[in-house]
């Protein structure tokens, strides 16, 4: 009973070449496909980051302007003599200066639309000088800072304490009021400490408007934050809100992930104030039309992928066709007991084993033929055979061809093989002993007689041959 040919592992490994090069295809495209969506994000990042600066180039270039005209009405010598004074309601030269310095606040406003109102602060007098109200003095008139800016007094004095020039955005004064800019300028007049504060306030609306319209555009919030961690935000169509005070600011775009939805995080730093601009734009804006290559890609990789599968199995079934055949004529041959691995190493064990029965039979054979030669020559020399031309063909199919035509016949006679073999005397010769006896004979003369590589050796009749044959 044969044992069962191996199953198609031929098939499957030839399957198998066939898709493991389809996946390498696929591998390639979707590499090429990750990296061109990362590039393109890459470039969102950048594009948003460039109209950040636009809006920053916009909004600080207004900032300067306002910086310029509160450093011009600083050293205005208007100015400096009603901050100066100590008592300015008692001297009539300083009033009239009131009077001239308020003029100069109404100009400047004509001059740049963002200034809402002016407003000069006295260290020495603790007077406010205002294009609003007008004069108010702490002890007569107290200045209605709750009106003015939505803070206290108390706070407001609080922000008069630190005499740098800076830009603050004040607290909104109930939930859902605009939250107001103020621009303070310190007015030096004889030393290096400052004597009065100029506070410009911003018209919050119009300062607005200079980026809402790039904002609303691409449905994106603006936010400016300043280092205290108040935050306006312009254009919020999605209410985001933001953890202002771990935020870690860095000039760069980002994404940024609240209440699961995510956003491109642009941030930059101003040039004329030290607020950032942050913008949030929401991804889905621009990944619309990435999610349909991706729809695309994903359908064409899918396709690809089936197609590549049916056309791997239909290639690897019509490269084993072949295989198939020669199996089935391996199948007919095989010998009893052999298996393999697979259909290739099968054929291997087949062939390796017919090669070792031809050697086998060839062996056989050749000592069956040289004891055939031997015999017909023996009986040729005994004169069994007739010379005639069936004796002729007899020799040629025993491939016996003489190159000559005169022989040599010699005949040896054993007296005593005693000699080659150790027996008792008593002991008759058997038939083994015979044999061996014979055997060393032949192979003595046979290492004697041959000579010029002649064809046939020399056929040796002894009594061996003569008793036994």
């Amino acid at each position: 009973m044969r044992l069962p040919i191996p199953k198609k592992k031929v098939l499957f490994s030839l399957f198998l070449s066939y898709w493991i090069v389809l996946l390498c295809a696929l591998l390639a495209s979707f590499l090429i496909y990750s990296s061109a969506v990362s590039a393109l994000n890459k470039e969102i990042e950048r594009v948003e980051y460039v109209s950040l600066k636009n809006i920053q180039s916009v909004l600080d270039s207004r900032l300067r302007d306002i910086k310029t005209t509160g450093f011009l009405l600083s050293i205005h010598n208007h100015v400096r003599p009603v901050v100066h004074a100590k008592k300015p309601l008692e001297d009539v030269s300083i009033k009239i200066m009131m009077m001239r310095t308020r003029q100069l606040f109404f100009s400047a406003m004509t001059n740049n639309r963002l200034v809402s109102d002016i407003y000069l602060y006295s260290y020495n007098s603790r007077i406010f000088l205002s294009t609003q109200y007008g004069l108010n003095e702490e002890t007569a008139i107290p200045f209605q800072a709750q009106d003015a800016f939505g803070i206290s007094v108390e706070n407001l004095k609080t922000l008069l304490d630190d005499t740098r020039a800076r830009y603050v955005i004040l607290p909104e004064p109930t939930p859902g009021d605009e939250k107001q800019i103020i621009f303070l300028m310190p007015v030096l007049t004889t030393g290096i400490k400052p004597e009065g504060m100029l506070i410009i306030k911003l018209n919050s609306e119009k300062f607005y408007d200079l980026a809402q319209t790039d904002v609303q555009a691409n449905r994106k919030t603006l936010f400016i934050v300043d280092p205290s961690g108040q935050a306006i935000e312009i254009a919020n169509p999605d209410q985001i809100s933001i953890k202002m005070d771990t935020f870690e600011w860095k000039d760069q775009s980002t994404t940024y992930v609240e209440n699961e939805n995510s956003y491109i995080m642009s941030s930059i730093s101003s040039t004329q104030s030290d607020w950032k601009y942050i913008t949030l734009a929401d991804i889905r804006t621009y990944k619309q039309s990435i999610r349909q290559v991706q729809k695309v890609t994903g359908i064409f990789l899918i396709s690809f992928f089936t197609l590549g599968t049916i056309a791997s199995i239909l290639l690897s079934k019509r490269q084993y066709t072949p295989v198939q055949r020669l199996i089935s004529q391996v199948r007919k041959i095989s010998p009893a007991g052999t298996e393999a691995e697979n259909e290739y190493l099968l054929v291997e064990k087949v062939i390796q084993t017919i090669y070792q029965e031809k050697e086998h039979y060839s062996h056989r054979f050749e000592q069956q033929q040289s004891e055939m030669r031997q015999a017909i020559l023996y009986r040729l020399m005994k004169g069994t055979y007739r010379v005639n031309q069936s004796t002729q063909d007899l020799l040629y199919e025993a491939d016996i061809r003489f190159e000559n035509n005169y022989f040599l016949v010699i005949l040896m006679t054993v007296d005593d093989f005693g000699i080659l073999i150790d027996t008792d005397e008593s002991d008759e010769l058997d038939t083994g002993d015979a044999s061996l006896a014979y055997s060393i004979i032949q192979n003595v003369m046979l290492e004697l007689l041959i000579v010029n590589n002649s064809t046939f050796p020399p056929v040796i009749a002894g009594i061996y041959i003569d008793k036994f044959i």
